[in-house]
C-alpha cells in the first residue's frame, strides 16, 4: 500500500550530471549521524555500481544508496524522501549503528524491469512473484515500486536489525519490519498504522484458532515461516508491536529485549515486564478485544483513498 506523505517535507538536493547516471549527493550527514564508511568509500562504491539503461539515476542517502529508473522528477524525489524519513524514523527511535555493508536500494518503476533485473543478477526467476526483498549477502533491497515502497521500509529494518540486534527471533524481526510497511507520519517520524494484514489477524481470533503470545515466541525460524501459518504469525507479531507502540511501550520493549537476551532470548519476560502484568491470560483477553475493535481494514482503505 502506497505511504502516506502528509506532513513530510521535501528535501533539497544539488543535482550532479554525469554521461551515464545522475549522481545525487545528499549532504544529510548532520541529520542522520555519522556514516561508518567515508565519502571516499562511498564514492568508491558508486562508481562501481552496474547501471543498465540510461534513466537510472544514484542517489547516495547514507547508510544507503538508491538507484532508481523512475523518470518523473516528482515520483523519484517522493521515493528518495520517503527512505530517508524512514532511516530518520528508524536511527531516531531504535537503531544506533549502520548496518554492517554500504546497502544498494535498487527501487524499479515496473513489474517488467523488477523481473529483469531479478533474472539478470540473480540468474533466477525464484523471486518474480514478490513484491521485493532484501539479499544480505549481495547487500541489496530490491522493489516493484508499484507494489508500494513500504516493501523497502520492511526490508530496511531487517538490514538495520542484522547489525543492531542480530539474535533478534523471528517473530520479533518480521514484527518489527512489518509494522513499518504501512506507515504514516506523526511529523516527527512515522509509525505504523493499520494495514492488510488486520483481517488475517481478525479472523484467526474469531476462529479461535491464534496460539498465545509465548508460542508465538518461542517459534524457532522453520516453525515461524511455516507455509500454513506464516501469514497469521505476522500478523500477531505485527499487532503486538503496533499494540505496543499505540501505549509507548514499543522503544522501550526493544531496549529491554535487546539489552536482556542472553536472559530472555524470546522476548517474552521483557514482553511482561514491560507490560506490568503477569497474567498473560488477562492481556491476551484484552488484547484480543483491542484488536476486534480496530477499524475494518476496507473500511479504513475507502477512507484513507479519499
Amino acid at each position: 500500500m502506497p505511504l502516506n506523505f502528509k506532513g513530510l517535507g521535501v528535501l533539497k538536493v544539488k543535482r550532479l550530471f554525469t554521461t551515464a547516471i545522475i549522481l545525487l549527493i545528499l549532504n544529510i550527514s548532520g541529520v542522520f549521524g555519522n556514516s561508518d564508511f567515508s565519502d571516499r568509500e562511498y564514492h568508491e562504491h558508486i562508481k562501481n555500481i552496474k547501471v543498465y539503461d540510461k534513466n537510472q539515476t544514484v542517489t547516495l542517502s547514507k547508510p544507503f544508496v538508491i538507484i532508481t529508473n523512475i523518470t518523473s522528477k516528482s515520483i523519484k524525489q517522493d521515493n528518495i524522501d520517503m527512505v530517508q524519513f524512514a532511516i530518520k524514523t528508524l536511527k531516531k527511535l531504535f537503531f544506533t549503528k549502520n548496518p554492517n555493508s554500504i546497502i544498494d536500494i535498487w527501487i524499479f518503476k515496473d513489474r517488467e524491469s523488477f523481473i529483469n533485473f531479478n533474472h539478470r543478477e540473480l540468474n533466477s526467476t525464484s523471486r518474480d512473484d514478490v513484491a521485493g526483498y532484501y539479499m544480505k549477502d549481495k547487500n541489496m533491497l530490491v522493489l516493484d515500486i508499484q507494489t508500494g515502497i513500504g516493501t523497502i521500509i520492511h526490508e530496511m529494518v531487517h538490514a538495520f536489525m542484522d547489525s543492531n540486534f542480530p539474535q533478534a527471533p523471528s517473530w520479533f524481526d518480521e514484527g518489527l519490519a512489518s509494522l513499518y510497511e504501512g506507515t504514516i507520519s506523526n511529523g516527527e517520524y512515522l509509525i505504523g498504522d493499520l494495514n492488510w494484514r488486520l483481517p488475517i489477524l481478525k479472523a484467526t481470533i474469531r476462529a479461535n484458532r491464534l496460539i498465545s503470545f509465548k508460542e508465538l515466541m518461542d517459534y524457532n525460524v522453520s516453525e515461524f515461516y511455516s507455509e500454513d501459518r506464516v501469514s497469521i504469525n505476522y500478523a500477531h507479531a505485527r499487532y503486538l508491536l503496533y499494540y505496543l507502540q499505540n501505549r509507548d511501550l514499543l522503544v522501550d520493549y526493544y531496549r529491554e529485549f535487546s539489552t536482556n537476551f542472553k536472559d530472555d532470548p524470546t522476548g517474552y519476560k521483557s514482553l511482561k515486564k514491560i507490560l506490568k502484568v503477569e497474567d498473560m491470560d488477562k492481556f491476551t483477553k484484552e488484547w484480543k478485544e483491542y484488536i476486534l475493535k480496530l477499524e475494518d481494514w476496507e473500511h479504513y482503505l475507502k477512507r484513507i483513498i479519499q
